[in-house]
C-alpha cells in the first residue's frame, strides 16, 4: 500500500494545527447522554503553491459532535469537514499519555502489533531502498495504545489509517481525509527518483465538499489485547436498535392472531474472549448461523446457550456446510474451541430442519 510513500509532505513543510483557532461550542446533558457541539474555521493554504509560500488563503470548516452515553465507556465522535483546499491531509490527534514502542490494531479476525517506528528507517537510504518505510498503517475497526495498567483506543466506522506520533510516541494520529490531485509523482521526499506506477492527474480525489467521519474513543484497564477491544469495537459498529411498541401501536395495522412474550432471547453468549461476528438465517433456511472469532493470541473457548427449540447443532465451514455435530448439555449449552485468529461457524438447526 502506498499511502505513506506516494503522498509525502513537501520538503521542510510544517503541519498546521488548530491550537490558536477560536471555536464556538455548546454543551447539554440529560439522564442518558451528554453532548458537546464544537465548530471552528481553520485557515490553511489553498494549494501546493500557497503552501510553499506559507499563505493561508483558504478555509477548512470543521464541526464536531461529541456524544457521551452514560452506560458505555466511550465517546462517540462525528466530524463534518467542508474542504476546498487542494493536496493536503487532515488528521485528528488523540493524546493518550502512554509512551509506546508499538501499537495494536485489528486485521480480518485478528490483531497485529506494529512498531511505532519502522526500524528500517535508519538503513533504507544506505541499502538503496526505493521508498522510505514510514510507520503509517491501516486498521480495520480499531487501534490502541496501552501499558500494563490501561490504555486508549480509537474505534472507527469510517477512517482506516493511523500513525503513532509525538516525542514519546504517545499520540494516535488518525487520517480524516487525504486530498490528492496527482498520483505517482517522481522526486518525492519519501520516494526519491522514479514515479510510482502510473503517473496521472486525479482531480476527483481532491475531496472537495463535505466529508463526514464517525468513530469513537474508549479507555480500558489492562493492555489492548487483555481488554478485548475487538469486542468493544464490534458492539460500537453494530449496535442494537429497538422499537418501542408499548403502550400503543405507533401505526394502526390489522391485528394479528398471535401474541409474543414481552421479553425473549434466542440465545446467550457466555463471558469469554471470542467476538460474536454474525447471527443470520442459514442460506438454505434450515436454521440459524452463529459466527465468531478469536482476536487474542491464546486459544479460548466460545460457549453459547440456546433458549429456543432446536434439533441439532453443527460446526460448519464458511460455506455453511456441516462438518461435525456438536454435543450439548441438558441446558442446551454448547462449547467450541477457537484458536488465535480463527473463525468458527455454528449452525443451529431448528425442529423443522434436518442438518444433513
Amino acid at each position: 500500500m502506498g499511502t505513506n510513500t506516494t503522498f509525502p509532505p513537501l520538503l521542510g513543510d510544517e503541519p498546521i494545527d488548530n491550537k490558536e483557532v477560536k471555536a464556538t461550542y455548546s454543551l447539554r446533558q440529560n439522564s442518558y447522554f451528554a453532548y458537546a457541539d464544537i465548530a471552528y474555521r481553520l485557515p490553511l493554504p489553498a494549494d501546493l503553491e500557497g503552501r510553499k509560500a506559507k499563505r493561508h488563503d483558504c478555509i477548512l470548516d470543521v464541526s464536531i459532535r461529541l456524544t457521551v452515553p452514560m452506560d458505555q465507556p466511550l465517546i462517540d465522535v462525528r466530524v463534518l469537514i467542508n474542504n476546498e483546499a487542494k493536496d493536503h491531509r487532515v488528521r485528528m490527534y488523540v493524546p493518550t499519555g502512554i509512551a509506546s514502542s508499538h501499537s495494536v490494531a485489528d486485521n480480518q479476525f485478528g490483531v497485529i502489533r506494529r512498531p511505532v517506528v519502522d526500524p528500517a528507517i535508519d538503513v533504507w537510504e544506505q541499502e538503496g531502498w526505493d521508498e522510505r518505510p514510514d510507520a503509517i498503517y491501516p486498521m480495520l475497526t480499531y487501534v490502541g495504545l496501552s501499558d500494563e495498567t490501561g490504555g486508549v483506543a480509537v474505534l472507527t466506522n469510517s477512517t482506516r489509517e493511523y500513525e503513532i506520533v509525538g516525542k514519546q510516541h504517545d499520540t494516535i494520529a488518525v487520517t480524516l481525509l487525504r486530498s490528492v490531485g496527482y498520483l505517482g509523482k517522481e522526486e518525492l521526499v519519501r520516494r526519491p527518483g522514479r514515479p510510482s506506477g502510473i503517473k496521472m492527474e486525479t482531480p476527483n480525489s481532491q475531496m472537495f465538499g463535505t466529508s463526514e467521519l464517525h468513530f469513537a474513543l474508549t479507555t480500558h484497564r489492562g493492555t489492548t489485547e487483555e481488554a478485548n477491544v475487538a469486542k468493544r469495537a464490534k458492539q460500537f459498529l453494530t449496535p442494537l436498535y429497538t422499537y418501542n411498541k408499548l403502550p400503543y401501536d405507533a401505526m394502526k395495522m390489522n391485528p394479528v392472531a398471535f401474541s409474543v412474550p414481552y421479553e425473549y432471547s434466542l440465545f446467550s453468549q457466555q463471558e469469554g474472549e471470542t467476538v460474536l461476528s454474525t447471527v443470520k438465517r442459514s442460506e438454505d433456511n434450515r436454521g440459524v448461523v452463529i459466527r465468531f472469532f478469536n482476536p487474542t493470541v491464546q486459544k479460548t473457548m466460545a460457549s453459547f446457550q440456546w433458549h429456543g427449540s432446536l434439533s441439532t447443532v453443527w460446526r460448519t465451514n464458511l460455506n455453511e456446510t456441516p462438518l461435525a455435530p456438536l454435543s450439548m448439555d441438558a441446558q442446551q449449552r454448547f462449547t467450541v474451541q477457537v484458536k488465535p485468529n480463527e473463525v468458527q461457524t455454528v449452525l443451529v438447526v431448528d425442529q423443522e430442519g434436518n442438518g444433513e
